[in-house]
């Protein structure tokens, strides 16, 4: 007999979950959009008799999953910034969304034709000799805009962004700071 609990029933469904391709274009390169990665997971879900739900509350997105014998699994809160102007906050609810099912249920969008592999490797160390260093301004702007976001996840954004890891604001460029706050007003 198989077991029908909600930690069971999500074991089951994880490793028939496939990384759906990037269907988003911004400026920062493809990315896998929320409406996407929801017709992906959700059929999939459902054959185990799960659903999954997300609620906006003071702490930011809070991604559940749902059984039909009405167990619940808590798989926690995405951070948002509440404090983002209001013409942006539909920007920062979405990516929230998407980030927190797709770190729930280890989906990553991939890059289908090969893109990435295919260009010259961006550097991967810090700044080199003559690229002028992130201003204190830079870096209080950037506690600013992704204070609320988790440390882990905002430096992986951030290299996310320019190309290269980083494990401080300190190690950014100044034109790598700019970026980054401007993916931020995007």
């Amino acid at each position: 007999m198989s077991d029908t609990s909600i930690v069971a029933r999500l074991a089951r469904v994880l490793p028939s979950i496939v990384n759906p391709e990037r269907d988003g274009a911004g400026h920062h390169g493809r990315y896998l959009t929320l409406p996407t990665l929801l017709d992906t997971v959700r059929p999939i879900l459902a054959a185990e008799g799960l659903a999954v739900l997300q609620t906006l509350g003071p702490d930011g997105v809070r991604t559940l999953f749902v059984s039909v014998d009405g167990e619940l699994f808590d798989a926690g809160v995405h951070a948002v910034n509440w404090s983002t102007p209001p013409q942006q906050i539909g920007s920062a609810i979405t990516f929230a969304r998407r980030y927190a099912l797709q770190a729930a249920l280890g989906v990553s969008g991939v890059d289908d034709d090969g893109v990435a592999a295919s260009k010259p490797q961006k550097r991967t160390e810090g700044p080199i000799r003559g690229d002028r260093s992130v201003t204190a301004a830079q870096i209080r702007a950037l506690q600013a805009a992704y204070g609320s976001v988790e440390r882990r996840e905002r430096l992986a954004l951030w290299s996310e962004v320019i190309g290269r890891s980083v494990t401080t604001a300190k190690e950014l460029t100044a034109v790598e700071a700019s970026t980054i706050l401007d993916r931020g007003k995007s």
